[in-house]
Parts: structure tokens; sequence; C-alpha cells
């Protein structure tokens, strides 16, 4: 269930040095943390490699884009200006083929507060409102976490946004023609990590051969060499966080 509450003793040394003392995390099956004792994926290496006194884990397995951003405004929403100085937001959206319809006390999962995220696939025409509604959500939290002045990476758990693309063995589909050109390049400016299109967690497992079992999903060394790789020193060349020389 979500949220989790990673606290460990590091399994990995610190890299790095940031001015926030909590990491804030959302995301699908690509993010999900199932140990909760060491790093195996990518929310817990960062932990560790930044030196984090603890990550909040609000990612689950199959979960849309509506209920990842939302789940990052719920935590935050009742936070005060000074609490939220303490957050760093990591973001790793999913599949816009993933929709969801919001109903209140519903046993359905995933689940924010009293709310059910009944998750269903859009196809055919339905597909360009699924992506429609993944856009509107990313603008949404990042015009929210920029208001706010918080800390805050986005990512994706595979290249949706910059050609070409490679097949993935789900079905979602890239943004090109499903949401109107001008909306498309505002989306692609946003502050992604990475922006090359062979440097997202999936096509950078396929490209290293270190895809699970599955040949979908990371590995937890995928994850591991990911993070060191490609999401921290981006992060580092933006002065969110500094490298411990």
């Amino acid at each position: 269930m979500a949220p989790k509450l990673l606290k460990w003793v590091p399994s990995i040394p610190q890299h790095y040095t940031v001015d926030k003392s909590i990491l804030l995390v959302s995301g699908c099956s690509f993010s999900v943390v199932n140990q909760l004792n060491c790093a195996t994926s990518w929310p817990g290496f960062v932990l560790d490699r930044c030196g984090f006194d603890h990550c909040i884990d609000w990612s689950y397995p199959g979960a849309g884009n509506e209920y990842i951003g939302d789940s990052i405004l719920y935590h935050l929403s009742n936070l005060s200006d000074s609490e939220v100085k303490k957050y760093m937001v990591i973001v790793m959206w999913s599949g816009i083929d993933r929709t969801a319809n919001k109903i209140a006390n519903m046993e359905e999962d995933p689940k924010i507060g009293n709310v059910s995220y009944c998750r269903k696939t859009a196809t055919g025409k339905n597909l360009k409102s699924g992506a429609q509604q993944s856009a509107d959500k990313i603008f949404e939290l990042y015009n929210y976490l920029t208001n706010r002045s918080i800390s805050f990476v986005f990512s994706f758990y595979c290249n949706l946004l910059y050609p070409p693309y490679i097949p993935k063995r789900d079905t979602t589909p890239s943004f090109d023609n499903l949401i109107d050109k001008q909306t498309f390049k505002k989306l692609q400016e946003l502050p992604w990590i990475p922006k090359k299109p062979m440097d997202f967690m999936f096509e950078y497992g396929f490209k290293h051969d270190l895809l699970a079992e599955d040949l979908f999903h990371p590995s937890m060394q995928c994850s591991e060499k990911w993070v060191d790789e490609i999401l921290l020193p981006e992060m580092a060349n933006t002065n969110l966080i500094k490298k411990i020389k």
C-alpha cells in the first residue's frame, strides 16, 4: 500500500549532498519500492546516494498519471511553506493510456484519502482524451510545485516525448499526434530528466541489456546504474544536488 516510509541505514555510499531532508516520490511499477530495509529501486538509490533523512514513496503498480500527480498534490497540500522547504520531489510519470475515474469511498486501488482511482486502459478514440488528461495533470503539478518554490524533478518511465521511439512491451503510445502541436511543444520544454530519447528508464535498460526477466521493467542493477549515470548527474548539472569531491 502507499505511501511507504523509506528510512534505513544506507546500503550504498553517499555521493552527493542536498539541502533538503525529505525525498517525496511517486510513479508506477517502475518506481515501486518492495524492500523496506535497503535500496532496490530508484527511490531507494536516490535516498542513499544523496543522504536524505527519509523518503515518502507514493508509487503504485499500474498507476496512471492522474493518481501519480494527485498523490504528490495531496501530500503537499496541507504543509506550510516552511515545511515544504524540506522536500525534494521526484515524479516518474506513467503511460498515457492509463486513465482513472475518481470515486469516493470505493475499495478500488490505488487510493488517496477517501478517493479511489478506478483504473482502465484507454483505446481507440479515447487515447486522445487519455493523453490530454495526462498532459493536464503534468502541467497542473508543474505549476503547483513552481508556484510554491518546491524543488522537483520530472521523468517518464519510458520515452514518450522525444523521437525517435523504440517499441515497448505495453500499450502506451507517445504524445505525438494525440495532443495539439503547441501543447506537445510546451510539454517537451518542461525540465525533464532526461531529454535524450534513449536515456529514459526503459530505453536505458534496453540499450544496456539491464531489463528484468519480463524484458520490460528495470532490474535492480538497471535502476541503480540509471540513477548513477543519468538521474543524479543531471540533477547535479541543474544544481539540485552537489557532488561530493
